[in-house]
């Protein structure tokens, strides 16, 4: 199933103090990077915890095949983030990656 040690997950986190805000801007950030990833992109679901310091929370995972550029793929990563944090509907929302 390629996870962890065969390959390297990252857990993209979006937080907003909206629900509904936060779980459109999740929806859409999956179906930009299903465009560009593939099926290696998991989610967006509710982690356990969904909502913290009144902010709440999506998460999306992400695999890297260990063979795989892993540079390439956190580049590309970036550019899609960037260019979602860019249009007037993702300005609130803050998104947070962790690597493993």
């Amino acid at each position: 199933f390629l996870y962890p040690p065969y390959s390297h997950l990252i857990k993209i986190l979006l937080k907003h103090s909206n629900r509904k805000h936060v779980e459109v801007a999740a929806m859409k950030t999956a179906q930009k990077l299903i465009s560009v990833f593939g099926n290696r992109v998991l989610g967006p679901t509710e982690p356990i915890i969904t909502k913290i310091k009144n902010l709440y929370i999506m998460e999306i995972l992400f695999k890297i095949e260990r063979n795989k550029s892993q540079s390439k793929a956190k580049e590309l990563l970036h550019t899609v983030v960037k260019n979602l944090q860019q249009q007037p509907f993702f300005s609130g929302i803050v998104f947070h990656m962790e690597v493993d």
